[in-house]
């Protein structure tokens, strides 16, 4: 007799996230936010990344714990709105962005430069 094959999805096959396939999204974290204050919150073990849109704390958290090999304590997001720019005749607003301030475990440290 042939196995019957069961018809259910299995866990971790394939995760809808946000309305887009996890297949599609392979990171979450685009690149460090590098400015002044964010150089200054690096003494006090925080770090500054910019994110999907799409991102919540939980994911990001597990992107940084996985990519860094660090333990997050806490995290803020925040969304920063497009600026408005002037073209010729119209204006338009340009896209806007996502950041996360990352504290990690005292002691651990993330080398973003």
């Amino acid at each position: 007799m042939s196995p019957v094959k069961n018809k259910t999805k299995e866990k971790g096959e394939k995760k809808e996230i946000a309305g887009t396939s996890a297949m599609v999204i392979r990171s979450i974290i685009k690149r460090p936010w590098v400015s002044e204050k964010a150089q200054r919150l690096y003494g006090e073990d925080r770090y500054t990344f910019l994110v999907y849109p799409h991102a919540n704390k939980k994911m990001v958290k597990e992107e940084i714990e996985k990519r860094y090999g660090v333990n997050v304590v806490s995290m803020t997001m925040t969304n920063i709105k497009g600026k408005i720019k002037r073209f010729r005749y119209s204006t338009q607003r340009r896209q806007g962005t996502k950041k996360a301030v990352v504290k990690i475990k005292k002691g651990q440290k993330i080398e973003i430069i």
